[in-house]
């Protein structure tokens, strides 16, 4: 109660501090929830693109009953690229293309482990073998620094048509 008061008072709750941390908390709660659906289905997909069924052999499934949790921690942990990039946009405004860079890059080991955890087969107990950790870093970063941010101004100049539109 002590730090939370003195917190209290030393930024009031228009600060750039505090929609900063309500930004992050809320954009982590969306990826948690999201993880958490999602998870199966991008094994699947993992397991389909790698040349394996969508699901593991039904022994397997026996062996490990936590098959569909397979990379649900790396997954957790990922969910701070979207919560570091929305941070940082909203921090920079019109930066989204940096914002994007840094959380990029900053998780790409990260994913790179997740997909080795989701692709192993059945009698392995660790991560799928091949690649380093930096293979694909370039392209992705092109391919994900392009894309959002062409998804940011879309949304600023969709922002900004609706409220002239409907608010003027």
């Amino acid at each position: 109660a002590f730090f939370s008061a003195r917190m209290a008072e030393s930024f009031d709750s228009d600060s750039d501090y505090w929609h900063g941390a309500e930004t992050f908390v809320a954009t982590a709660a969306a990826g948690v929830a999201n993880v958490l659906v999602t998870n199966p289905l991008w094994i699947a997909v993992t397991r389909l693109q790698g040349g394996l069924s969508a699901l593991p052999a039904v022994a397997d499934r026996r062996s490990r009953p936590c098959w569909p949790c397979a990379g649900v921690i790396p997954n957790l942990i990922l969910i701070l690229f979207p919560a570091l990039r929305q941070t940082i946009y909203d921090a920079l405004a019109a930066a989204a293309a940096l914002a994007t860079l840094v959380a990029a890059t900053v998780t790409h080991p990260l994913q790179w482990y997740r997909s080795r955890l989701q692709a192993r087969d059945g009698g392995r107990h660790g991560p799928a073998k091949g690649g380093s950790m930096w293979d694909g870093l370039g392209i992705k970063l092109v391919h994900t620094v392009l894309s959002n941010t062409m998804m940011y101004l879309s949304k600023e100049k969709l922002t900004a048509f609706v409220l002239r539109t409907f608010l003027d």
